[in-house]
């Protein structure tokens, strides 16, 4: 009887754990388990940074890449033979037409290319030299440009929106409003 009592009633208590699972737990820290190898860190780093780089010189390819600039006018068709366009746009810093320039009518039927262009031109000199009766709408000055119509036909003295190329820009130019000079 010399027993303390603490220690019969632990015998008598089964135990929490089952054998087989303190057994696993003794292995497990005697043992290291079998993991698949770890790939070195610099194999993932330089595919991504591979196709980082290409992306960044696609997108410094795509926002510098020359697109065309146009600018609205107005444009009235003279009489004269053979049937041009006379369009008359506002004097702008970025500049006009190049001779060669594309031309299209808000249609989109008639077009047509500058085959001259003036600058600084006034009201009084669009109804003098060129016979276009001066109204509200039409710019003072104006840059001028003949048009040589390439398809399409267009009623003599009408008034009509013209889309005019004048010059290139980069789309990020087009994207910030550069181009609206």
């Amino acid at each position: 009887m010399g027993e303390p009592i603490n220690a019969a009633r632990q015998r008598e208590q089964p135990p929490i754990f089952r054998a087989e699972a303190v057994a696993h737990h003794r292995l497990g820290r005697e043992e290291k388990p079998a993991l698949p190898e770890e790939a070195p860190p610099t194999t993932f780093r330089r595919p991504w940074a591979v196709l980082g780089t290409l992306a960044a010189v696609l997108a410094i390819g795509v926002a510098t890449m020359p697109v065309p600039v146009h600018r609205q006018g107005t444009a009235v068709a003279r009489t004269a033979e053979p049937m041009s366009l006379v369009v008359v746009m506002p004097v702008s810093r970025a500049g006009g037409p190049a001779e060669g320039a594309a031309v299209v009518l808000r249609e989109g039927t008639v077009r047509g290319r500058v085959i001259q262009r003036f600058g600084g031109v006034s009201r009084g000199a669009l109804t003098a030299r060129f016979g276009i009766p001066v109204t509200g709408e039409l710019p003072d000055p104006a840059t001028v440009a003949i048009v040589r119509l390439d398809t399409g036909v267009v009623q003599p003295g009408g008034h009509h929106p013209a889309w005019v190329e004048v010059g290139t820009a980069s789309l990020l130019d087009h994207f910030t409003g550069r181009t609206d000079e």
